[in-house]
């Protein structure tokens, strides 16, 4: 990792802290969910922790030794603000810590972000105990295509949607088992995003979005940033996502939820 692309990742730290809370908290509840019936003393690592917005909801859970993994010091910086109370917070660009260390980890829009997703994702198996869990949460591959006609352009200075058949074989390559995929929204209004955003770009179609203004309903919190709201959204998880990898390809957002042999 260059130093230049760690300072990369501090300049847009401020930016990534401004995202609504209420836009991402289905996608903190798809990544913890998988962890829920681990018991309270399991070892668990946040790869990519942010500003520590899992972590809060991990605490909440009752988990008693969460880890945070984080590139950037100015995210972890806005963890520490935000009151992360037991988690202990790591700055580095790989995965210090020995092999077989953790009975879950758990990772959210960043495998999209790394250099070398590949490598990445053999990390998170090897630093996982056998019968672990791995759950990733990442940007499903319509992202490409919005990227490559020009109607998304990211603000993080690493973006790639990469393809569900190619996270699995990855995860398996290391012994990771799949247990579930499937893709999810965030908010009503990114259901049919893709076609949306076409047709936005498409004079004279704009009535057609009509078509596409049903979704799942609103979430009863829409959340400050609170960990409870996560926590109710874990119950009401079901109704955002849709299993399956065709949904890994079409859906607004994807998890992985991944065993470890």
């Amino acid at each position: 990792m260059s130093p230049d692309l760690r300072l990369a990742w501090d300049r847009v730290a401020p930016a990534l802290e401004t995202i609504p809370f209420a836009e991402e908290r289905v996608r903190y509840a798809a990544a913890i969910q998988p962890i829920l019936k681990l018991p309270r003393d399991a070892s668990v690592l946040e790869v990519g922790c942010g500003s520590g917005r899992i972590l809060r909801a991990i605490e909440a859970l009752g988990f008693t030794t969460p880890v945070g993994l984080e590139l950037s010091m100015e995210r972890l910086l806005q963890a520490r603000r935000r009151g992360t109370r037991h988690s202990r917070l790591v700055c580095a660009s790989g995965l210090p810590f020995a092999s077989d260390s953790f009975d879950a980890v758990v990772s959210a829009a960043v495998l999209e972000h790394v250099e070398h997703p590949r490598a990445w994702l053999h990390d998170l198996a090897r630093v996982t105990r056998p019968k672990g869990i791995v759950s990733i949460v990442t940007d499903t591959y319509m992202w490409k295509w919005l990227k490559s006609i020009g109607l998304y352009r990211p603000i993080q200075p690493i973006d790639q949607a990469i393809h569900p058949d190619h996270i699995i074989n990855w995860a398996q390559e290391r012994g990771l088992r799949l247990l579930q995929c499937g893709g999810f929204v965030n908010i009503p209004a990114q259901r049919f995003f893709f076609l949306k955003t076409l047709l936005r770009s498409i004079p004279g179609l704009l009535e057609l979005r009509r078509l596409f203004r049903r979704g799942p309903a609103a979430p009863r919190e829409m959340g400050s940033d609170d960990p409870q709201s996560v926590l109710s959204a874990l119950q009401d998880f079901a109704g955002y996502s849709r299993p399956g990898n065709r949904n890994c390809v079409w859906s607004y957002e994807c998890f992985y939820w991944f065993e470890k042999a």
